[in-house]
C-alpha cells in the first residue's frame, strides 16, 4: 500500500541570543555534524565492504 503524500512545511524564527551562547551552540552543532559524519562514513564503508 502506498503512503498518501501530504505537503510538508517548515518555518523558521530567528533566535535572538547573546553573542557568546551563539557561539557555543555553533561549536556544539559543529562538533554534533562532525561525530554524524565520521558514523555515517564508517557505516558507508561497512556497507561497500
Amino acid at each position: 500500500m502506498a503512503r498518501k503524500i501530504e505537503p510538508t512545511y517548515t518555518i523558521e524564527f530567528p533566535l535572538h541570543i547573546p553573542v557568546w551562547q551563539q557561539h557555543r551552540l555553533e561549536k556544539k552543532f559543529k562538533m554534533a555534524r562532525m561525530v554524524y559524519n565520521s558514523c555515517l562514513g564508517e557505516v558507508l564503508n561497512d556497507i561497500k565492504q
